[in-house]
């Protein structure tokens, strides 16, 4: 199997992207000779980089590896001698950026609930000038980094 690449990857699964796994079997990169997957008696070598038992594993300074909740990576199958490993793609900005971004999507629908809430007029307006520089903040990043603005994201959800 080969796993996918995105954009702006964390540090769990940046090592993994674009590489080719096995579903099983012994740890460690190796490269290996495999039957082609459409011709008969043909064999290919495959630079595999380790098995998804070994990418998926808990580590000690990481709460999982590969895979983990909220990834956004998937995998897909690996067909010896058909498919091609995808040219790395740049991404638009680091992953620091993109939760610095998440970061101040969160503060925004904070105020927006504090200007919702607010018990008097002064406490909204004081709600909403918070709102408006926290959205200055996503203007600047945005700017700055070429990462994309999800305003959906800073929308407060409403019952369906």
């Amino acid at each position: 199997m080969i796993v996918s690449q995105t954009p702006e990857e964390c540090p769990l699964c940046r090592p993994w992207e674009r590489k080719i796994l096995m579903r099983d079997g012994s740890l460690g990169a190796r490269t290996i000779e495999m039957e082609h997957a459409t011709e008969d008696d043909e064999t290919v070598t495959v630079h595999v980089a380790g098995s998804l038992p070994e990418a998926r594993a808990l580590l000690a300074c990481w709460p999982a590896g590969l895979l983990h909740p909220n990834c956004r990576h998937d995998i897909s199958a690996y067909l010896p001698g058909v498919s091609k490993v995808p040219a790395p793609q740049p991404s638009r900005g680091t992953y620091e950026d993109s939760q610095k971004h998440r970061y101040l999507e969160r503060q925004v629908r904070r105020w927006k609930r504090g200007e919702q809430t607010a018990l008097d007029e002064q406490h909204a307006k004081a709600a909403q000038v918070r709102t408006r520089e926290y959205q200055a903040r996503i203007r600047e990043l945005v700017k700055e980094t070429g990462l994309p603005r999800k305003a959906h994201r800073e929308q407060l959800a409403t019952a369906r």
